[in-house]
């Protein structure tokens, strides 16, 4: 039988642990690139969240404003009306026949 060469093949070796480091720098580079996606996708998510929360939060103070009845100024002079309400005043106010149009609506402030 002929005698096997025992020593190590220097080509086969380097190449294999080229391809071994080529491949774990493109999972760690690609691990990366999928970490930096996902942080700023969720930073966006947020900060549209916060967006929405505070123009939910406006909106909801839009319409208390516009729905109650207030003071606009510091001296308690002028006040702030719904306008349903400002037109049943209006038409109460100004019935020519006698008749009151309205369903009652009073205001009162606090």
């Amino acid at each position: 039988m002929a005698a096997m060469k025992q020593g190590i093949n220097v080509p086969v070796v380097s190449m294999v642990g080229l391809i071994a480091l080529l491949i774990m720098v493109n999972l760690v580079l690609g691990v990366q690139a999928w970490y930096y996606w996902s942080t700023d996708r969720l930073m966006a998510e947020r900060a549209q969240d916060a967006r929405d929360r505070d123009l939910r939060m406006l909106s909801e103070e839009q319409t208390a404003n516009m729905t109650a009845v207030r003071f606009t100024d510091d001296s308690k002079q002028t006040v702030a009306v719904p306008i349903d309400m400002a037109m049943d005043m209006w038409l109460d106010a100004n019935a020519t026949d006698g008749t009151t149009p309205s369903s009652g609506a009073t205001a009162s402030v606090e």
